[in-house]
């Protein structure tokens, strides 16, 4: 049963939007668009892994993706974990193409592709320092003693994996999306004990639940970008450009002539996840280039949103769930 699904980050969304509407000669694009094609490849990688997990019988597992918690000292991410009652298995995934070599000596992960060598992150190295991290929060939130087995999921097939040295861990904790089932299969026949009961499994999901902390980014503090290089506007479904206008009770765009109800939406959703989710009757009618501030609150109104008076400004906080 999948308990929490994997969708996009919201880092992964703002940096879509930030692509979407900033300066195409702004200096940092490049290093921008290229750490967002590493971010999307991860995200893909991952999201290859959900047909091998039907395999499992919903009866007996749980599956959360996606999950970051604190341990008390430290934040740690998981890209899966598959919870049953008798042992916990932290995933990562990864989609790394190429000759891969694992040197546990180093603790390196030397990929070959068109002749050319770099050293990646071990990914053995990491799922190991993430079951270290779940164990710590078991234990900060007095659950008994849960085995955990992490294993690394490599999901590209034309990827080619060796060892060199033979007493590697690889083998035991490597597998591929293929080999994924039987895998699980090997760690079910291996850990045959029932740890927690099924009201145990339960709470223990709901509590990884309450403690998940999502890693929302701030790129345009990260990349040194002002709000001057985003573009405003609305954004026309249509011809894709921002020249949304707002007419009576609808937007028409300047350029095409297509209308829309509803077109603020995504322009609001654009605003949270680029400068968070507080914004004011001024700065919604700056960022949408609206010029009238009745006709802006009576947007913002009827979207239902929390407000408050702060400052003796009216701030309205933008609810991305609902959006």
């Amino acid at each position: 049963m999948i308990i929490k699904k994997r969708e996009k980050s919201q880092s992964l969304q703002t940096y879509e939007v930030l692509l979407e509407r900033l300066d195409v000669s702004f200096p940092k694009r490049e290093l921008i668009e290229t750490d967002y094609l590493m971010f999307l490849t991860g995200f893909k990688g991952e999201k290859s892994i959900d047909y091998p997990l039907t395999y499992l019988n919903e009866k007996y597992y749980q599956i959360l993706h996606d999950l970051r918690l604190f341990d008390g000292k430290h934040y740690f991410q998981i890209d899966t974990l598959i919870a049953s009652q008798k042992l916990l298995i932290p995933a990562e995934i990864k989609n790394y193409s190429g000759i891969l070599t694992f040197d546990p000596v180093f603790k390196q992960l030397i990929r070959k592709n068109n002749d050319k060598e770099e050293a990646l992150p071990n990914p053995v190295v990491q799922v190991k320092r993430q079951a270290y991290h779940l164990k710590l929060w078991l234990e900060n939130y007095k659950f008994k003693s849960i085995p955990i087995e992490p294993i690394v999921i490599m999901t590209n097939e034309r990827a080619v994996i060796r060892m060199n040295h033979a007493n590697s861990e690889v083998p035991r904790i490597v597998t591929t999306t293929s080999t994924f089932p039987e895998k699980i299969a090997n760690l079910e026949r291996q850990y045959s004990k029932e740890v927690l009961t099924k009201k145990d499994l339960r709470k223990l999901t709901r509590r990884l639940l309450k403690h998940h902390q999502p890693n929302n980014k701030n790129l345009l503090q990260q990349y040194g970008i002002s709000k001057d290089h985003v573009t405003k506007g609305v954004k026309c479904d249509h011809c894709k450009r921002y020249s949304m206008e707002r007419g009576h009770g609808h937007w028409i765009c300047g350029n095409c002539g297509y209308k829309s109800k509803h077109a603020h939406v995504k322009a609001l959703r654009d605003y949270a996840l680029l400068f968070g989710t507080e914004i004011t009757i001024k700065e919604a009618m700056d960022f949408m280039r609206i010029s009238s501030r009745f006709t802006m609150r009576r947007i913002l109104d009827s979207l239902g949103f929390a407000k408050e008076m702060v400052k003796n400004k009216l701030v309205y906080t933008i609810e991305l769930e609902d959006l």
